[in-house]
Formats: C-alpha cells, sequence, structure tokens
C-alpha cells in the first residue's frame, strides 16, 4: 500500500491539503493510498525515529523548531530517493527544496490541478522504480539490490563495490571482464552517469555538482574526469529535468 505522509503545522492548511490529497486517492483507488497528517514537523521526526516509513511526502517548509529542509534532509538520510513535495507560503526556498531533491515546490494557495499533476508524477515514479534492481554475484551467492538504493558503484580491487543509501557496501566477485561488463545493465539505466572511468553514480543522491567533483548526499567526493565531464554534464541537465518536469 502506497502511504503519504502530510506535515504542516498550520491546521487550516493541513486540513485543506489532506482534503485535496483525499480527493485525489478518491479518484484512484487502484493506489491503495492511506493519509498520514502530522501537524508538526516534531510530531514526524518522531514517527520515523519510531520506524515508520511513508511512500511520498508532503512538507510544508515554514515550520518552527525543525523546518521543512531539514526534515527532509532527514527522511533523505533513512528512505534515499522516497519522493518529496514541498508546499510553502514564500517562494524564496526553492533553491534549497531541490537540492534536497525535492520532486516539485508548490506555493500557497495550492491550486488543485498543480497538486494533482506533483502527484501523478509522484506514483509515476513509485511504479517505475518498484521494478528496478540489480543483480550482483557476491562471494556468498546472487544479491538483488534495488536501483533506487543505489548510491554508487566503485571499480576498487578487481571489484565492484555497490554503496547503498542505507550505508552498507555490497562488493562483486573478482572482475575477469570491464567494469562496464560487471556492472552491466546498469550503465544504461538514465539515472546513473559515470564521472570517472572507476565510477558510476546514482544522479538521485548527488548533492552539488562542481567543477572536477561531484558532491554526494553520503559526503563522498568523486572526482569528474575530463574526459567525462561533458557526458556527466548533459546527464544530470537531463536527470534534472525529469525530476522537475516529468519524463522525456
Amino acid at each position: 500500500m502506497n502511504t503519504i505522509a502530510i506535515c504542516d503545522n498550520d491546521p487550516l492548511d493541513l486540513w485543506l491539503l489532506t482534503n485535496q490529497v483525499r480527493e485525489y486517492l478518491n479518484g484512484r483507488p487502484e493506489l491503495g493510498g492511506a493519509l498520514h497528517a502530522f501537524n508538526s514537523s516534531q510530531a514526524m521526526k518522531d514517527a520515523l525515529e519510531g520506524g515508520e516509513e511513508f511512500s511520498l511526502y508532503l512538507l510544508d517548509i515554514l515550520m518552527p523548531g525543525i523546518d521543512g529542509i531539514e526534515l527532509g534532509t532527514e527522511i533523505r538520510k533513512r528512505s534515499g530517493d522516497v519522493p518529496i513535495i514541498y508546499t510553502t507560503s514564500s517562494g524564496e526556498y526553492a533553491l534549497s527544496a531541490f537540492q534536497n531533491h525535492a520532486l516539485r515546490y508548490l506555493v500557497k494557495p495550492i491550486a488543485r490541478q498543480e497538486l494533482f499533476s506533483a502527484l501523478d508524477f509522484a506514483f509515476s515514479l513509485l511504479d517505475t522504480d518498484a521494478g528496478k534492481n540489480y543483480t550482483v554475484k557476491t562471494r556468498e551467492g546472487l544479491v538483488s539490490l534495488p536501483g533506487k538504493e543505489i548510491v554508487l558503484v566503485e571499480n576498487k580491487y578487481r571489484a565492484a563495490i555497490y554503496t547503498l543509501c542505507s550505508g552498507a557496501a555490497v562488493r562483486s566477485v573478482s572482475i575477469r571482464g570491464t567494469f562496464e561488463e560487471a556492472v552491466a545493465p546498469l550503465p544504461e539505466d538514465p539515472d546513473f552517469t559515470r564521472p570517472h572511468k572507476s565510477y558510476y553514480v546514482n544522479m538521485r543522491y548527488i548533492h552539488v555538482l562542481q567543477p572536477g567533483v561531484l558532491m554526494m548526499d553520503n559526503g563522498r567526493e568523486i572526482s569528474v574526469s575530463r574526459s567525462f565531464s561533458a557526458g556527466v554534464n548533459r546527464d544530470y541537465l537531463r536527470f534534472l529535468s525529469r525530476e522537475e518536469g516529468g519524463q522525456e
């Protein structure tokens, strides 16, 4: 079942948004959506720390104590690339929101059509990501890794090291052919780019792209080789275009 978490400290805004999302779900029973409303960022953080997870988050930005950007950062640490839609009464936080890989940024009062469009996009991503898995041959046997949980893959010590959003690392058996062959078909995944001959990175987890280096959400710095720089820039622009406006 798809679970949607809504967080807003303003009672009226929370009521309005909850009812709009409920209207959306009532018209799409096949989604099997369930709503969870939180009237403070602390209440949602407590739920996350208690082990609760949700398929989709709608977060107000301007909240006392922990604001929506901070809350989104906490969610990213726990849930990888789960869709986050930000709502706010101010447009000045858009850049911070998108640095958190926000799916959409909706300014209040939220138009019904804009909200429904954002929800359509979110659920389309959930459907797409659900079936994307990669099989890795390890010494312990075959391991299936969800593509959305892979932060990066590194060619190290003649093995492919998969770093996951949880912080775990999965090591393949020794590479006998090329690195590309060892991690196939991942290089064909439009969510990944190759900044260096020894790396593939999931663009969902890029925090900042700077000349010559990628800063990842987990703190890793990945060098961008000169020969790969143009391809990385092209891939990342296409990725951002898909994230902000839908599939190409």
